[in-house]
Parts: structure tokens; sequence; C-alpha cells
């Protein structure tokens, strides 16, 4: 399988339009999956580990990638560019996805915080009750271990 190389990434040889490897695919050929996937695994990989800077998720996504393409592969349709190009497309979806999703999770609104329990006044005695259950908490257990059970 030939390459060329442009600075440090490898560009797979492109699978011509008139090619039967996307035919192959819709039939479950495993040979032309992984014909694929030798090909377009690098372009994917850089592009995920350029966006995401973490290598355990990008081989996740780019796993996914791979899965969701095979799945999906009834509504590949040639449009004159490269099935590079849809692979990419499907990997960046689950990029910003992934981190959309992580945003959602991370994020509270305003009124949430301060609709909460504590008031501004208030935070400063929480800590002093935390520390002084704490150490009173802490004396109990060092009597209850002090104790025989007679």
């Amino acid at each position: 399988m030939p390459t060329t190389s442009t600075q440090s990434r490898t560009v797979p040889e492109r699978i011509p339009a008139g090619s039967d490897t996307i035919d192959r695919l819709r039939s479950g050929d495993r040979e032309a999956f992984a014909d694929l996937y030798v090909r377009y695994q690098p372009l994917v990989y850089d592009y995920l580990v350029h966006r995401t800077r973490d290598r355990d998720l990008t081989a996740d996504l780019t796993s996914e990638t791979f899965a969701r393409a095979l799945a999906r592969i009834e509504s590949f349709t040639w449009t004159g560019r490269d099935i590079g190009a849809w692979l990419v497309t499907i990997a960046r979806n689950l990029v910003t996805d992934h981190f959309r999703s992580a945003r959602t999770r991370l994020e509270r609104s305003v009124g949430e915080i301060f609709d909460g329990e504590w008031t501004a006044g208030d935070s400063a005695d929480e800590v002093v009750d935390h520390l002084s259950h704490a150490a009173l908490a802490a004396a109990v257990r060092q009597v209850l271990g002090d104790l025989t059970p007679s």
C-alpha cells in the first residue's frame, strides 16, 4: 500500500471512486474493512490526537469512528471526495459530542450555586462547625478504640 508523506503525517492512498471497496464493505467483507482501517486509521488517529491531546481518549474515539463508519456504510455516497473525508467528519462529530457532553456535566448555572443551602455569610461558620465535628469524631473514635469488650 503506497503512501506519501507530508511533513510528519502519512497520507493514505485514496480509494478510487470506482472501487468495489464500498460494495465489499456493504456486503460485510472483513478484508475490505481491514483495508479501510489500515489505510485510514493513522489519518483519523492523527486528527483526533491533535484535537484531544489525550492518547487514551484518541484510541477510544478512533475505534468508535470506524465502528460508526461500518454501521453507516449504507449511507455513504461518493461525492468526489476521498472516503477519508467522511471518516474524519465522523471523528470530528465524535470529538465535538465528547467535549460538549463533558462541558455539560461540569457546568453549573449561577442560580444553582446561589440557590443552595449556603448563603454568602455562613461559609466560614460551616468550616468551623465541620472542623469541630471532625475533632469530636476523632476523640470518640480514640475512646472507643481504648474500650475493652467487658
